[in-house]
């Protein structure tokens, strides 16, 4: 990879980098606001069929709460003006004026010499086979412009999401299934909430300790994020102590995964996670104005996290799945009027 000629290898890094210090510097956390409207789901470009990752997510959200934008979808310009009639034919759409894009990265593989673009699946089937292969290949990162279809005239309306967040008994199961699978006993005791890598255990207060079960669930996916990090899972560094850099480091990568497991089980963010854990916003700071690569890298790790954790309760999220669907299909088939009067 050619060396780096600024800070940022690319606008998307540095216009997320800006706006999630920011947010530290306001005494905010970038996930503070639940995350529950169609904006702040996972943000897509309906028309490549992309579902946004990493810094493209986070950058995406945090831009869709600064302008209170409504809608998840994007599309690059050339998507909206569809010269050759392929994106969505018959229909006119048209970017109205003003509007402002956001920076997205694409990162492919590139073969030396041949210049050949290859994606990561078939990468690592390469390297697998002939590890010597890993010299032929480099990263190669292309930027484009998305632009939110609320900023589109002509797109097809928005799907209503459904509002209700998951059942508590189905995040239960959810939780349970995943501990049990990734062998981490939760232990109920005391008052505090961590988890301690040389037992490989969860310690939580009683959910009744809680002011609500939101409360509890959110603290033990917290932690639950914590745990992945052991050697025989994610194989993280847990050493630190509280106060140590790289303690503020596995909170700041917590606490990410946290705000996407919420988000793809919508369970919203809750006061008193988003109050306990204000407390390393100062050490966060530090360390990202030090290294700013200290945010794209607990990004990274972070989505690995969320994707483990998911994986690991399989049983539990399908059904979680299927009642979101039925809620979404419920509220889409209610009347205008009744949607806007329904408790």
């Amino acid at each position: 990879m050619p060396k780096e000629q600024s800070k940022f290898i690319t606008k998307t890094r540095e216009q997320l980098y800006e706006m999630f210090m920011n947010s530290l510097k306001e005494d905010t956390l970038p996930w503070e606001k639940p995350w529950r409207s169609g904006a702040e789901m996972n943000p897509l470009n309906p028309i490549s069929g992309t579902k946004y990752h990493g810094v493209n997510r986070m950058l995406l959200w945090m831009i869709s709460d600064m302008r209170g934008i409504e809608d998840g979808r994007w599309a690059t310009f050339n998507q909206i003006a569809d010269k050759n009639n392929k994106y969505h034919p018959g229909q006119k759409w048209h970017l109205n004026a003003g509007s402002k894009g956001v920076p997205v990265e694409l990162w492919k593989i590139r073969k030396v010499g041949t210049k050949e673009l290859i994606d990561f699946t078939e990468y690592e089937k390469i390297v697998r086979n002939d590890p010597d292969q890993i010299a032929n290949y480099t990263l190669y990162s292309q930027m484009f412009y998305v632009y939110n279809y609320a900023d589109i005239s002509g797109t097809p309306e928005m799907k209503q999401e459904a509002s209700n967040t998951v059942a508590i008994p189905d995040l239960q199961a959810f939780c349970d299934e995943v501990l049990q699978n990734i062998g981490v006993e939760v232990v109920h005791q005391g008052s505090q909430a961590y988890y301690r890598p040389s037992e490989d255990k969860i310690y939580l207060p009683d959910i009744s300790k809680f002011k609500t079960a939101e409360d509890y669930y959110a603290t033990r996916l917290h932690e639950t994020a914590h745990s992945t990090g052991a050697a025989s899972r994610l194989n993280r560094d847990l050493s630190g102590i509280f106060g140590s850099e790289s303690y503020a480091k596995e909170e700041l990568r917590a606490e990410i995964a946290s705000s996407l497991l919420f988000t793809d089980l919508r369970l919203p963010s809750t006061a008193q996670m988003l109050d306990n854990h204000k407390a390393y916003v100062q050490s966060w700071i530090a360390d990202l104005e030090k290294d700013p690569l200290v945010l794209f890298q607990a990004i990274k790790d972070a989505e690995k996290i969320s994707d483990y954790v998911l994986k690991n309760g399989p049983i539990a999220l399908e059904k979680i799945r299927e009642n979101q669907k039925t809620e979404d299909l419920t509220l889409e088939q209610t009347p205008v009027m009744e949607q806007v009067f329904s408790i």
